[in-house]
């Protein structure tokens, strides 16, 4: 059996539900490797993973996830804006990931919790704003 977008997202989604990022992240990246080096073109990643992995970061409620993941939708954005990969194009389902990461990063016990509140509500809010202009995010 050669492994495919369709048996892959299982594979990841198990991957997310115990927020396993760095394992995920591999899969990804073996995936675009083997679409890249063999031509496996059943196997390269789509939105679905991409989304699969921004969820991850939100379950891991690392300090960073909301960073993570905003880095993860603008390499989205430019594989799909680059022609690189059609797709990846960013939806709501991944705009809504990537505002539940935000959501859930940092520590509940730090000390800079209004600063990083404060800057956390600015990148929801400029998420949402493209989001409302027609963009994808």
């Amino acid at each position: 059996l050669k492994p495919s977008q369709k048996t892959m997202t299982p594979i990841l989604d198990a991957l997310s539900k115990r927020g396993k990022v760095d394992q995920i992240l591999l899969l990804i990246d073996w995936m675009e490797d083997m679409y890249q080096s063999h031509g496996w073109s059943d196997i390269r990643p789509n939105k679905i993973h991409f989304n699969t992995f921004i969820s991850a970061l939100a379950k891991t409620n690392a300090v960073d996830s909301g960073i993570q993941a905003m880095k993860i939708l603008e390499k989205m954005k430019h594989l799909h804006r680059s022609g690189n990969n059609e797709e990846v194009q960013p939806d709501l389902v991944t705009c809504n990931a990537v505002l539940n990461a935000i959501s859930k990063e940092g520590n509940p016990n730090d000390s800079k919790k209004s600063k990083s509140a404060r800057d956390m509500c600015e990148r929801a809010e400029s998420l949402l704003q493209k989001m409302e202009e027609g963009g994808e995010g």
